[in-house]
């Protein structure tokens, strides 16, 4: 992902710092939401266990985390 994000989006990134912000603001807000959400999570209920992750769904759930996305954008703003 930081690949592909540094070869289409790092030049538009590297013009014009303003349009940072906007990738930068909701990915803080997206965090921000997610600590408010475990903070207010109760205690896991007795006799749930989940499967844990494999690799490939692992792999998967980075393409849609913010703060994978986030690494990616900055990343790319460094290198160009």
């Amino acid at each position: 992902m930081i690949v592909l994000v540094g070869l289409g989006l790092a030049g538009p990134f590297a013009v014009s710092p303003t349009l940072h912000l906007a990738p930068r603001s909701s990915g803080l807000a997206s965090l921000l939401w997610l600590a408010f959400s475990v903070a207010r999570a109760g205690a896991p209920e007795q006799g749930t266990a989940r499967t844990p992750l494999g690799f490939l769904d692992a792999a998967a759930l980075q393409r849609v985390s913010p703060k994978a996305r986030m690494l990616a954008l900055a990343t790319a703003k460094q290198q160009a």
